[in-house]
């Protein structure tokens, strides 16, 4: 019991979840989402107390998720093969985004400024141009205090990247 008399209430795979593994929690304003260690995305279903698993099929490039973040189109989510992109309204990844990955590399931290999507990665911190699908690489040879980028913090103007040695912010206007 917790004070006040309240119970936990634990959900495992026999409440929705793929795998008991869960890596990361979002909300995005309307949902709960969830992401595990080899079992994908989960979207809670408050009225069924339960954990709904969205499907895979035509999308997720890689079902080991370490990082998400919502946008208003979509969720965007840093997987141990890429980036992927799943859209909220139309219930389905975006192939093209997928299939891309935007990178090979373990995707471990996403943010979004400005039409640009920063990722981090062990192999540095990447920013995307949405629009024109630019993509430039930040490593320890242009500042960053090591290549393997664990998180990432967007603050009003400025952006934070966490590394392995370190840690660095940048002043994006």
């Amino acid at each position: 019991l917790l004070p006040g008399g309240e119970r936990w209430k634990n959900y495992k795979i026999n409440s929705g979840l793929p795998q008991n593994h869960i890596y990361r929690l979002i909300d995005d304003g309307e949902n709960v989402w969830a992401s595990s260690i080899n079992g994908g995305l989960v979207k809670f279903a408050p009225a069924q107390d339960r954990w709904i698993s969205i499907p895979q099929q035509k999308g997720l490039g890689n079902k080991y998720i370490y990082s998400m973040i919502s946008a208003p189109d979509g969720l965007w989510l840093g997987t141990a093969g890429g980036v992927n992109f799943y859209s909220i309204e139309h219930h389905t990844w975006d192939e093209a985004v997928c299939t891309d990955g935007f990178t090979d590399y373990c995707v471990y931290a996403v943010t979004l400024d400005d039409g640009k999507l920063w990722f981090g990665t062990a192999f540095g911190l990447f920013r995307r141009d949405l629009s024109t699908g630019q993509q430039e690489v930040f490593t320890k040879n242009h500042g960053l205090p090591h290549d393997e980028v664990t998180a990432l913090l967007h603050k009003d103007d400025t952006l934070w990247i966490a590394t392995k040695t370190g840690l660095s912010k940048l002043k994006l206007n």
